[in-house]
């Protein structure tokens, strides 16, 4: 299994903490969440991290942990987590690939998410925006404004930004990468997907899970971690 970890975001939301500090650079729990991430997953094939909007700041950083099985891609300008996957493709092992984005703090396991037979596997939370509906049997029907399955849907969960992408699923890249066209946003991955008769799972993750991707998500963080580390 690869880890791909999107960390090219500008941090708009997070100013003025990210004019000097990129977004995954921040530290949580007192260890740069990025390094944090990279800690979890000790036993991947290859990480991966794309950098743009400060990117000399990620990679100077990258080289100091000293690890041998990293591959860093360079953006001119941020293309988003699929947008970031995608050109990125070159240098994936054509393994699973793991998909965790680097402004949300995780602390629960993954287990479930791996042995999902999805090809497309969405981490879901209960406290997160709420994006996401699905059925009584666990089946997505919705995701944001795109419907994709017949059916009725009973709950609604918000994605976590955690995602398991299946290695058959890469030929889809590889398709679009031959024909000189590019995937940007994960709503056009899931309707091309949804199109191909791809299975598109959700699991609902166990532990805590929180986004600091704006300054308000930030303060409400800290100070949940003041409750944790005491």
């Amino acid at each position: 299994m690869d880890l791909f970890i999107p960390s090219a975001g500008l941090g708009k939301r997070l100013r003025p903490i990210t004019n000097y500090i990129p977004k995954p650079l921040i530290k949580i729990r007192g260890e740069e969440n990025l390094l944090r991430i990279i800690k979890k997953f000790k036993k991947v094939d290859t990480i991966i991290v794309n950098v743009s909007y400060l990117g000399d700041k990620i990679i100077n950083f990258l080289r100091l942990q000293k690890l041998k099985n990293l591959s860093i891609y360079k953006e001119t300008e941020p293309l988003g987590v699929i947008g970031g996957l995608y050109n990125a493709f070159s240098v994936m092992k054509r393994n699973d690939i793991f998909v965790h984005n680097s402004d949300i703090y995780f602390d629960g396991g993954i287990d479930t998410i791996l042995k999902s037979g999805g090809d497309l596997v969405l981490g879901l939370v209960k406290n997160g925006t709420r994006d996401v509906l699905v059925n009584d049997n666990g089946e997505i029907i919705k995701i944001a404004n795109y419907s994709f399955n017949n059916g009725k849907g009973s709950k609604w969960y918000g994605y976590s930004g955690i995602m398991l992408i299946r290695r058959r699923v890469l030929r889809f890249f590889s398709d679009f990468h031959k024909r000189g066209k590019y995937l940007t946003f994960i709503n056009d991955f899931i309707k091309i997907l949804n199109e191909k008769k791809m299975n598109i799972t959700g699991v609902v993750l166990s532990g805590v899970w929180s986004d600091f991707g704006s300054i308000d998500k930030l303060d409400n963080f800290r100070n949940f971690e003041k409750t944790i580390d005491k």
